[in-house]
């Protein structure tokens, strides 16, 4: 290749990079007036005003994190699910579960993060779950996952359908110590309060055309980290399946988080804001 012809890509090259570079400090500006715009107004119609991505997109979710990154006063996470039941502290401890000696352990280990728990020995899971469904019990144990097979999805079904949530999980190991256990402490209602190194989980169906990798880029930019992410059937029969993310989360990016979630989906549930408690 000729000197002269080799010097004028690299000048091509730097004015591709400069005009990149004006382009990124133009959309950043823009950015912050939408911002400014969303504190009077709607930030899904302000984001439609000025943009023709769908609200699943990057643009939305730094949009979402602009408006409300470090945010943190009373009811804002309450604000940003309309469509969720939130209660306070439930106002006993008293705790539904099957009992084994793996749940006798995992309900150890949740004791000594929540004060005072009490257990109300079940016939069965479903029975642990009528319970505080019924509001007989504040809390039940469940088994939701572990290491060989992955989810479990008939445990997944009844948290949704007696619509509880999660406010504590724990790991425990078998006996033969290769695989551990996951279970879930459940509740009614979002416990709001985002503890240091939390998660928020969510089970949403993404719209037709957007890919998973897709999205959760965009989750991250809010400034949440994807700790997992599943794929569950919606039914027994169903060929539409759902997405279940496990987000890493502070207080400086749960709002934006659940402003993105909550503004850019049809379909989508927080099934918990939680931290994970050590056996």
């Amino acid at each position: 290749m000729r000197p002269d012809a080799l010097s004028v890509l690299r000048q091509n090259r730097e004015e591709i990079r400069r005009q990149e570079r004006d382009c990124q400090a133009l959309k950043d500006g823009i950015l912050w007036e939408a911002a400014s715009l969303c504190r009077t107004g709607n930030i899904a119609e302000v984001f439609r005003s000025i943009s023709d991505e769908p609200l699943c997109c990057g643009e939305f979710a730094s949009l979402c994190r602009t408006v409300y990154e470090n945010r943190t006063e009373a009811g804002l996470l309450a604000s940003l699910l309309p469509d969720e039941s939130s209660e306070e502290t439930p106002p006993d401890t008293r705790t539904a579960y099957l009992r084994s000696a793996y749940t006798d352990r995992a309900f150890s280990a949740f004791s000594r993060h929540i004060e005072r728990l009490s257990a109300q020995y079940q016939s069965s899971f479903a029975a642990g779950c009528e319970e505080v469904y019924y509001g007989r019990c504040s809390y039940c144990i469940l088994p939701i996952r572990n290491s060989e097979d992955g989810a479990l999805t008939s445990f997944i079904r009844l948290i949704t359908k007696y619509d509880l949530k999660i406010a504590r999980i724990c790991d425990v190991t078998t006996q033969d110590g290769d695989n551990t256990m996951r279970y879930a402490l459940l509740r009614r209602g979002l416990e709001l309060s985002v503890p240091d190194n939390g998660i928020l989980q969510a089970t949403l169906v993404l719209p037709n055309g957007i890919s998973a990798g897709q999205f959760l880029s965009a989750c991250e930019l809010t400034g949440a980290s994807v700790d997992s992410a599943t794929t569950l059937p919606l039914r027994y029969t169903s060929e539409i399946a759902s997405l279940c993310i496990c987000f890493r989360i502070d207080k400086s990016c749960a709002a934006p988080l659940l402003c993105f979630l909550s503004r850019s989906l049809d379909s989508c549930t927080v099934d918990g804001i939680y931290s994970s408690c050590g056996e």
